[in-house]
């Protein structure tokens, strides 16, 4: 599997790569602005720039995948003595590999215009709050991708060896909306949640209305985190289904 992932790396970095180039071009020219323009307008311009290399990272992560199942070179990929999760691996690790460097260039952008260029002030130490918070991040990107990969097998499963189009999307749609249903059912039927960084045990749906509830705090210059126990656990079950399942349709239902 790392020999494929170290095939895709050295076919796929040239637009990172590019991206990162342009960041580095792009910077010093916005910092030489600063005192010239408005603190606004540099502002929106860097998170401008760190907004469009991560989308079109990700698109073009997506790309990856699915050229796999729309070009010739889905034959290549498939005839690999490999099966298919150590494939969906390879590609799973390929996008987030991406998206991470891609990600550090971003906070490295703003980090020389703002903290630099502003003399913004900034903390280094990460709590409790912090961590919880990266984590869910870290998970919502995992299951978006996973999602994305998924509704694009099946797409290919069900056009057999006609082009893909626009059920892929279709799907992607229909099953985040199932999945945001099926979670809001197992909210309002496990409402307990953690409110970070207090630690309380809480209750997030009012009892009387049946919707989610969760202003539970007077003090609103302090951020609150509200984590369902029953959802978080939902989620991590739920990316490993996803994961299982794209890997069977890889390997028994695939018709190229």
């Amino acid at each position: 599997m790392f020999k494929y992932l170290k095939y895709e790396l050295k076919g796929s970095y040239k637009l990172p790569l590019g991206l990162l180039i342009l960041m580095i071009l792009w910077c010093p020219i916005l910092y030489s602005r600063i005192g010239v323009w408005s603190n606004v307008g540099i502002s929106s311009l860097a998170i401008l720039t760190c907004i469009g290399a991560i989308l079109t990272t990700f698109i073009y992560v997506i790309h990856l995948y699915k050229q796999d199942f729309s070009e010739d070179r889905g034959y290549l990929t498939f005839t690999l003595p490999l099966k298919g999760r150590s494939i969906l691996w390879g590609k799973f690790l390929l996008s987030f590999i991406w998206l991470v460097i891609i990600g550090i260039g971003c906070l490295s952008f703003v980090a020389i215009i703002f903290i630099k260029g502003f003399d913004a002030s900034v903390s280094l130490s990460i709590n409790l709050f912090d961590s919880v918070l990266l984590i869910s991040i870290f998970m919502g990107i995992v299951y978006l991708i996973l999602s994305i990969f998924l509704a694009i097998t099946l797409s290919k499963v069900a056009l057999r060896n006609r082009r893909l189009g626009g059920i892929s999307f279709v799907i992607f749609i229909l099953l985040n909306s199932a999945v945001g249903f099926l979670n809001l059912l197992l909210i309002k039927s496990f409402p307990q949640g953690l409110e970070l960084p207090t630690g309380k045990i809480i209750n997030m749906v009012d009892l009387n209305s049946g919707y989610v509830n969760i202003t539970t705090s007077n003090n609103v210059l302090t951020p609150y985190l509200y984590i369902n126990i029953a959802s978080a656990i939902f989620y991590v079950v739920l990316v490993i289904g996803l994961f299982i399942f794209n890997s069977y349709l890889m390997d028994r239902k695939m018709d190229l």
